[in-house]
């Protein structure tokens, strides 16, 4: 059994109130296509089949079924949002004691390469889970986790991992490098989600595997993701995302980019 990758679809979308009260925001559209189509675009070109990818879904269940007829795709069950930790847990009888990776569908990436592929490529050479990265302005790491970290011998965009934040006031952020939604965990990890527990009115995420596997001493990688990021999760992400991806498309790029100059020009008078 080669690498899966797990898409966490579970989550009530709040930030994005009220248009997912009924449209799980991976549906929503992002110019002509659903969110969730860019991140199935970013696997296949990693290298991963259709095959691979392993779906984690609640009440948005029959959107994946009917996107993606007459195609089966592969979908475990997540009966309540209690956090992306318990979502890809449930997955445990599908990927076996392999390597898995992991993307956060709502992080919608527009760099040249995917970053997968280098994450694969790092993670063969050292055995161990890896996070992407991305620097933000320090002031706005409050909606995301931070890592404190040190350099690494192998490569300058490379750091090894010493703790994670989530969602820090800036001043007390240890840097401004923050998860960006893609991650190769092991079975070291995998065991740690096993082993989380629910607790009241909190999520059980990923992070608390990766917070308990390295006070275990546990190796632990990010490396630095430098391309466009949209964080389609919230409303001015999707919107900047609407306006990148728009002035992407040959077929109306010129009419849009006027239209945006026009806007912006009334604005400013």
């Amino acid at each position: 059994m080669g690498m899966k990758v797990i898409i966490p679809l579970g989550g009530k979308g709040s930030r994005l109130y009220p248009a997912t009260k009924c449209v799980s925001k991976e549906f929503l559209a992002l110019v002509d296509r659903p969110i969730i189509d860019y991140a199935i675009n970013e696997i296949l070109n990693s290298g991963f089949d259709f095959k691979d990818i392993i779906f984690v879904a609640g009440k948005n269940k029959k959107f994946i079924q009917n996107y993606f007829k007459p195609d089966k795709p592969a979908i475990v069950n997540q009966p309540k949002p209690i956090g992306n930790g318990d979502a890809l847990r449930r997955t445990a009888g599908l990927v076996g004691k392999n390597p898995i990776a992991v993307v956060f569908s709502d992080e919608v990436l527009a760099g040249e390469q995917p970053v997968l592929i280098t994450m694969k490529k790092w993670f063969e050479k050292l055995q161990a889970p890896i996070i992407a990265l991305n620097k933000i302005p320090k002031q706005k790491v409050g909606n995301y986790g931070v890592v404190e970290w040190e350099k690494t011998p192998f490569h300058p965009k490379l750091c090894r991992i010493k703790n994670i934040i989530e969602k820090p006031l800036p001043e007390k952020a240890p840097s401004n490098l923050t998860a960006l939604g893609r991650y190769i965990i092991t079975p070291a990890i995998f065991n740690e989600l096993k082993k989380l527990k629910a607790r009241p009115n909190k999520e059980m995420t990923l992070t608390d595997a990766f917070l308990i596997y390295l006070k275990k001493g546990g190796r632990l990688y990010g490396y630095e993701y430098e391309g466009e990021r949209y964080d389609c999760g919230s409303k001015i992400g999707l919107l900047k995302a609407q306006v990148g991806f728009g002035l992407k498309r040959p077929e109306f790029k010129k009419e849009f980019k006027n239209y945006l100059n026009k806007k912006v020009k009334a604005e400013l008078r």
